[in-house]
């Protein structure tokens, strides 16, 4: 089999919480563009719930800064790191990379906050990152689909309480049992924002 097919990966790392990277994994490349994209979170969820990892992306307005970066010559798979600029480190960013016929995209979200979803109670509960304490009037946006392929609709949305906790799935209609799968925007002007999927609680939670 020919090693020769081009390869083109890439991910966000953070080595620490101030110094972020993107991770490029390349085979049979020389060179890679890498175009970043400031993004509002709230309409990009608001536009596509579901895929606001940044997958399939496409843009219609000029990046705020572009790169194209020189790769080492391999024929296997390796992987070159690139710093994010001051400029771009405390912005939501979507990244396309392009490379010849190869495009991949990603979304990468400035956030303080430590977002953990209690599947079983329906609850998303949101910490401060650094200390542990809970987030009160953190707000919460959700959306459901009812199938894989849906787009998404809105579901209901409000604001942390003392603990730091939203009931997501609390909600007087009959929506929860046709709901498939749920997306949470949760965020603030403070600590930045988060996106998050997980399934509906189980039956009797």
């Amino acid at each position: 089999m020919c090693g020769c097919v081009p390869v083109l990966l890439f991910v966000f790392v953070a080595p620490s919480r101030s110094y972020w990277r993107v991770l490029v994994r390349y085979a049979n490349l020389t060179q890679v563009k890498l175009r970043f994209y400031k993004t509002d979170i709230e309409l990009l969820f608001s536009t596509s719930p579901f895929t606001t990892s940044g997958a399939g992306a496409s843009f219609i307005t000029l990046p705020n800064e572009e790169q194209t970066v020189a790769l080492p010559a391999s024929t296997n798979v390796k992987e070159h790191r690139v710093a994010l600029t001051d400029a771009l480190l405390h912005s939501n960013v979507t990244l396309e990379a392009v490379a010849g016929a190869l495009r991949d995209t990603a979304t990468r979200y400035a956030t303080r906050m430590h977002v953990s979803v209690r599947r079983n109670y329906g609850q998303v509960k949101v910490q401060d990152a650094a200390t542990g304490k809970p987030l009160p009037r953190v707000y919460v946006k959700v959306y459901y689909r009812t199938s894989p392929g849906d787009k998404g609709q809105f579901y209901k949305d409000g604001h942390t309480d003392i603990r730091g906790v939203f009931d997501y799935a609390a909600l007087n209609t009959d929506q929860l049992s046709r709901t498939q799968r749920f997306a949470l925007l949760v965020m603030s002007d403070s600590h930045g924002a988060v996106v998050v999927e997980t399934p509906p609680p189980s039956a009797g939670r």
